[in-house]
């Protein structure tokens, strides 16, 4: 909404000029000018009459996000300020009866970046921009006010937007390791049940096995052969589709021609175990044609045994390495500041983002005698968060989907490098990406704090460095950190 549409909905209050003094003398802004009468004549006090006081119901908004800046000074009543990230409204301060707000988009020749709306019946005091500015030149004390006030808002600012912005990197970790501990998850609770089925049926295979009334000749190859078996390894290159189905088409027919019942269901184990035709054929060779079936029954069953074991295994490592991702991605047990391995630490990140990874070629490139420094293990992660975060929506178009990740020594400093080939940013952009609450992102996708905060990890809080170079379909952001830097 444009400045003039607000003015147009707004109510100005007409108030004779020496009670708007008498109202404004009990600010504690403009309580200076007003301690003698001598001030009430001092170049400090025309500016206020330039201004002019406003009135808003309970609910309106005083300001919009996005209008042109203005200084207010709220003189009854209280207002929200109010920022939308990601689709919702999330307040960052109260403003009450003798506070101000407007001074930092004036100062930052910025438009509001968040809105101000009444709580209740609510009246501000306006002073445009060329006011304000008079207002600063003629009043050293009150310009000494607004400069503390605004310090002290930009460290809640960077409180607020550091929390919400963890909470956000947490909501990520949350949902990646969800993703990924589905499947080991899922896979290891389907082999325990087939495992539960199969061992169920272990019992009557042995049976059938044992009533064969084979010779000892053939029970010692028949034990040969399941030790040669196990021993042997699955197929070492998976079978695309349509050659494994003819590989188990000619099982099946192989194992019908012989008068095996179950042939459609025991082909497949039989192929995972990388046996084909030409092993059946001998193993055939040595056994009646009665018992064929009640011998390959039985190998079958301890194969898939074995098969699901293994199957539980794999999936329970999985499980454990993620787990293990989570710790080092966290540094659970560590104490704020301590020696901090970023190769570890970009490796754990990768895992915890591997579900928005999918279709996405990552190149690794790191410096295996990088030394680790001293720092914050867990902010440093959520650095790295930030970046491939935004890396992975970069590429979303891109054909191929391509991001790169290096690490290497610099000097006396360590060099991370997150590199994609996505759409890019503008040049005239790239000055503005680390300010708070700016982003490229579409409406709902980005909440402007993820580089903000990256910024003040790096620089603030490490002493590094962090810069963009960004053309088409080449992005490449750069983190360097100090070695022997002590950390504050």
């Amino acid at each position: 909404m444009s400045e003039n549409a607000i003015l147009q909905q707004r109510k100005v209050q007409i108030i004779d000029e020496n009670d708007l003094m008498e109202e404004l003398r009990r600010i504690p802004l403009f309580a200076s000018l007003f301690e003698s009468e001598e001030n009430i004549t001092a170049p400090c006090l025309p500016f206020l009459k330039e201004g002019e006081v406003l009135v808003f119901k309970a609910g309106e908004r005083v300001v919009h996000e996005g209008d042109a800046s203005a200084f207010y000074v709220v003189l009854e009543g209280e207002l929200r300020v109010l920022k939308e990230v990601s689709g919702q409204e999330m307040m960052l301060a109260t403003h009450q009866t003798g506070t101000f707000f407007g001074e930092m988009a004036i100062l930052l020749n910025n438009a509001f970046v968040a809105s101000g709306q009444a709580v209740g019946h609510c009246r501000v005091f306006r002073l445009s921009q060329e006011a304000f500015w008079k207002m600063l030149a003629s009043c050293p004390t009150i310009t000494q006010q607004i400069m503390r006030t605004m310090a002290q808002r930009t460290q809640g600012l960077e409180t607020i937007s550091q929390g919400r912005e963890r909470l956000l990197s947490l909501g990520t970790m949350a949902a990646g390791l969800a993703h990924e501990l589905n499947n080991p998850a899922s896979a290891t609770r389907r082999a325990a049940s087939e495992l539960r089925n199969t061992t169920r049926a272990l019992p009557a295979h042995s049976c059938r096995f044992s009533k064969l009334h084979l010779g000892a000749e053939q029970l010692e190859y028949i034990a040969q052969v399941q030790q040669e078996i196990g021993q042997r390894p699955a197929t070492a290159i998976p079978l695309d589709p349509l050659t494994r189905s003819d590989l188990e088409e000619a099982l099946i027919d192989w194992l019908d021609a012989h008068g095996v019942e179950e042939s459609w269901n025991w082909a497949p184990s039989l192929l995972d175990a990388g046996l084909d035709v030409a092993w059946l054929q001998e193993f055939a060779s040595h056994l009646p044609q009665t018992a064929l079936g009640g011998v390959l029954g039985w190998i079958v069953a301890t194969l898939t045994v074995d098969n699901l074991v293994q199957e539980i295994e794999q999936s329970t490592a999985r499980i454990s390495g993620i787990v293990q991702s989570v710790k080092s991605y966290s540094h659970l047990d560590q104490s704020p500041q301590h020696l901090v391995d970023v190769n570890e630490g970009l490796e754990s990140t990768l895992t915890l983002l591997g579900h928005k990874l999918k279709g996405i070629e990552v190149a690794r490139s790191y410096d295996a005698n990088l030394p680790q420094i001293v720092g914050f293990g867990g902010e440093l992660n959520q650095v790295w968060t930030n970046l491939l975060d935004n890396a992975i929506d970069a590429v979303e178009q891109a054909n191929p989907r391509q991001i790169s990740v290096c690490t290497s020594r610099e000097h006396n400093s360590i060099l991370v490098e997150i590199a994609d080939n996505g759409s890019g940013i503008s040049e005239e952009l790239q000055s503005r990406i680390f300010e708070p609450f700016f982003t490229t992102k579409s409406i709902g996708k980005g909440t402007g704090l993820g580089l903000g905060i990256s910024y003040r990890i790096i620089v603030g809080r490490h002493h590094g460095d962090i810069k963009v170079r960004s053309k088409p379909g080449a992005t490449l952001f750069q983190v360097r950190l100090p070695i022997h830097a002590a950390t504050k």
